[in-house]
């Protein structure tokens, strides 16, 4: 019997995008980011949160072009990784905090996600690009209260699965 372990993995890049992807009606990132893992040559989403309903998901794949990084302000394009088991893994939760969170200094997600993967008691972030500098990013862990999922508007919380082994498909 042969087991094959599949992850997607999933980096964000603040203020990028990647020109000529196609529009999916998605409304939430992670149906965003289902939408790009069941199309076989997705290889990443922007997404753009401030966008009309229909208009807030765009795929993208060979058929694009360059990405723009940090020329995008306001959209956030995730890079799919695929089959990354033994990664780090992150799962996005909108408009979703844990109060009680340590603030961290980290200016991008990629920087406040690191700054928790450091951490061995991290368990996730709480992400506000709209809070002033050095409040933008809070760890969460044993110390934190209960998630509040839907309840805090312009905030974004990613859950850490640190070493990811992903679903597994027997074949």
């Amino acid at each position: 019997m042969f087991r094959a372990f599949l992850v997607d993995c999933w980096t964000a890049e603040e203020n990028t995008n990647v020109p000529g992807g196609v529009v999916n009606s998605a409304n939430t990132v992670q149906d965003c980011q289902t939408a790009c893992i069941n199309n076989a040559s997705c290889i990443g989403v922007d997404w753009n949160d401030g966008a009309q309903s229909g208009q807030k998901c765009w795929l993208s794949g060979p058929w694009s072009g360059d990405k723009r990084v940090g020329q995008a302000p306001g959209i956030t394009h995730y890079n799919l990784d695929r089959n990354c088991a033994g990664k780090n893994c992150w799962t996005a939760e909108e408009n979703t905090n844990v109060p009680g969170g340590v603030v961290n200094s980290a200016n991008t997600v990629q920087a406040c996600q690191s700054a928790c993967v450091n951490n061995a008691s991290c368990i996730g972030v709480d992400w506000n690009d709209g809070a002033q500098t050095g409040q933008k990013c809070w760890l969460s862990g044993p110390w934190s209260g209960d998630k509040r999922v839907g309840q805090a508007p312009g905030i974004t919380h990613y859950n850490l699965d640190r070493n990811c082994a992903g679903n597994i498909y027997i074949y």
